[in-house]
């Protein structure tokens, strides 16, 4: 018999002591959130990071690599690259991903989206976030410091009711409401943060219901460790990916192609590097945001 547990004969057993107060403090599980994580060897992504610093100047990091890994692994699996509403998926049609960037010496931060993630290099990725989080950070926009301002004042009863009418004129019916992390299509195909800065070697991101965004990764600290290779352990740089799925929608057989394109593409960042009369724009099949299918 489990402890704190009263045998009651025909009619079951009666939870006690802290079962009976956990009974009380929680209801039924009904999140949809699927975690995991893998550990990959960093060894040619840093590499590859040293090799686009000196050719452009630009201060590429494993966050920007990272994300251009996991806008890859989406282009390659399209069938994930969706846009959830009720109970329909709709295809994107294009790969954006959110980065989350510290403000404010990290008291706040905010998600700078990228759009085409998967048709650009590494250096422009790098080179758009720190333009963007620079402005963020100087409230150069003028509609930023407003919509600051009114996240601050607003009482939450308003503020939660205004997120919910934001959300559904910009992500379900895609108008561009011109608020600052209210876009059209929310979040974007995924989001990716990291704590590996902070000196973090793991942790878990979260998914926002207003940004309707299926999938969130987070990266923690490089860091030397020993690893098996063939008969012979080496010390090696490893980096923890650390992923939470919206389970409504992805299982985990999804995920294991995710982490498939994801493992080759940090295997050899540079072979996925686009030419350099690449063409960025959309592609021709980006679908309307308002359009759903079954």
């Amino acid at each position: 018999m489990l402890a704190g547990v009263k045998q009651t004969g025909t009619r079951g057993e009666r939870v006690r002591g802290w079962r009976r107060l956990a009974v009380a403090i929680w209801p039924e599980p009904n999140d949809p959130q699927m975690f995991g994580d893998i550990e990959v060897d960093a060894g040619s992504a840093l590499a590859f990071i040293e090799r686009e610093r000196d050719r452009t100047g630009v201060h590429v990091t494993i966050l920007h690599v990272a994300g251009k890994a996991l806008a890859h692994a989406l282009s390659e699996h399209p069938e994930l690259n969706v846009l959830p509403h009720g109970n329909r998926l709709t295809p994107r049609g294009r790969v954006d991903v959110a980065f989350i960037v510290g403000l404010d010496e990290g008291e706040t931060n905010a998600g700078v989206r990228v759009r085409d993630a998967d048709r650009k290099a590494v250096a422009d990725i790098a080179r758009e976030l720190q333009s963007r989080a620079a402005s963020l950070r100087t409230r150069a926009d003028p509609s930023v410091e407003r919509f600051a301002r009114l996240v601050d004042h607003v009482p939450l009863w308003l503020l939660r009711l205004g997120l919910r009418a934001g959300v559904w004129l910009t992500v379900d019916r895609g108008l561009d409401l011109g608020l600052p992390g209210l876009e059209p299509g929310g979040f974007g195909s995924a989001l990716i943060t990291s704590v590996g800065g902070m000196g973090i070697d793991h942790g878990y991101p979260m998914l926002t219901p207003f940004g309707r965004v299926p999938i969130a990764v987070m990266l923690g600290r490089v860091t030397r460790r020993p690893v098996a290779d063939g008969d012979e352990v080496v010390i090696r740089p490893m980096l923890t990916l650390s992923a939470v799925l919206d389970h409504r929608f992805l299982d985990g057989s999804h995920a294991g192609r995710l982490v498939t394109s994801i493992r080759a593409y940090l295997a050899d960042p540079e072979a996925f590097e686009p030419s350099a009369d690449a063409d960025y724009a959309p592609a021709s099949a980006a679908m309307n945001p308002s359009r759903r299918t079954s």
